[in-house]
């Protein structure tokens, strides 16, 4: 059985963005979104879709795996 999908909201994408200590247009770039995306995302006027929620699940969870697959360099 596959888990649902969390859903992860205005407040707890700009927390997981701070935990990973990027800036809005850093998370933007991983995600390949651009930095309007991120603001509204962290404003709640609008929410990532399924794939992006994964996502952020995964970061939550592992808070270094942007580093650990080379898609953010320190």
């Amino acid at each position: 059985m596959i888990a649902p999908i969390p859903h992860y909201g205005a407040n707890k994408i700009k927390s997981i963005r701070n935990k990973l200590g990027l800036s809005q247009l850093a998370f933007s770039k991983a995600f390949r979104v651009s930095k309007k995306t991120v603001e509204a995302w962290e404003a709640g006027r609008n929410e990532p879709q399924g794939p992006a929620q994964r996502i952020l699940e995964f970061l939550q969870k592992e808070s270094d795996l942007l580093e650990k697959h080379g898609i953010v360099r320190t």
